[in-house]
C-alpha cells in the first residue's frame, strides 16, 4: 500500500518498475492498492483517480504494459457518502436498502426481524440506502442483485480502469458487514 498511498504515487510506482528492471527482478503483474483512488480528504473513492498522486494513469498503465507487467486495481463495492457519485446512485436505488421490519413493511415486503429491503420490492418509494461504517466514514454497499447496479459497476470498471490499460481488478472488502439498526 505504501506506493499508492504516497503523495507522489506515480513517481514511486514508476521508480519501483525501473528498480525491478535494473535488478533483473522478474515481474509479470502488480496490484495497485486503493490509495490511487483516495480523495483530497484521504478517503477511498472507488473509480476515481487522485490526480495529485497519479497525474497520468494512462501513462502509468502504458509504462507497466511496455515492461510486460499487467496491472490490477483494488476496488471496493461500497461508496462513501462523500463519493462524487453517491447521491446519483442513491437516487437510482443502486444500494442495498435499509434494513429493519419497519422499512421492509413500509415497502410492502413480508415482515421479518432484520429483513433487508431490496429496491425491487413493490413500493420502492420507501427506499433508503443502508449506511454503515466502511473504512473511515459512512457508506452504502451496492446491490449486485439489482441489474442497474451491476450495469453501473461494469460501466465504471470499464471506463475508470480497463480502458486505461488496467487489466484486472481485486474486489476488496466485498464481504459485506452491514450493521442492523
Amino acid at each position: 500500500m505504501a506506493f499508492t498511498d504516497a503523495p507522489d504515487a506515480q513517481r514511486q510506482l514508476e521508480a519501483f518498475l525501473a528498480e525491478c528492471a535494473a535488478r533483473q527482478v522478474p515481474l509479470s503483474s502488480f496490484q495497485l492498492s486503493s490509495g490511487y483512488s483516495s480523495s483530497a480528504a484521504g478517503r477511498r473513492h472507488v473509480f476515481t483517480w487522485n490526480s495529485g498522486k497519479v497525474p497520468d494513469p494512462d501513462g502509468l498503465a502504458a509504462a507497466y504494459a511496455a515492461a510486460g507487467v499487467r496491472l490490477a486495481a483494488n476496488i471496493k463495492p461500497c461508496l462513501l457518502v462523500d463519493h462524487p457519485e453517491y447521491a446519483a446512485c442513491a437516487a437510482a436505488a443502486l444500494f442495498v436498502g435499509a434494513s429493519g421490519a419497519a422499512s421492509a413493511a413500509a415497502a410492502g415486503a413480508p415482515p421479518s426481524s432484520g429483513a433487508v429491503f431490496w429496491p425491487s420490492t413493490p413500493s420502492a418509494a420507501a427506499y433508503s440506502p443502508e449506511r454503515s461504517m466502511f473504512w473511515d466514514a459512512d457508506g452504502s454497499h451496492l446491490d449486485f442483485t439489482n441489474p442497474a447496479a451491476a450495469a453501473w459497476w461494469q460501466d465504471r470498471v470499464a471506463a475508470a480502469l480497463l480502458r486505461r490499460g488496467i487489466v484486472g481488478t481485486w474486489n476488496d472488502n466485498n464481504e459485506y458487514a452491514i450493521e442492523d439498526e
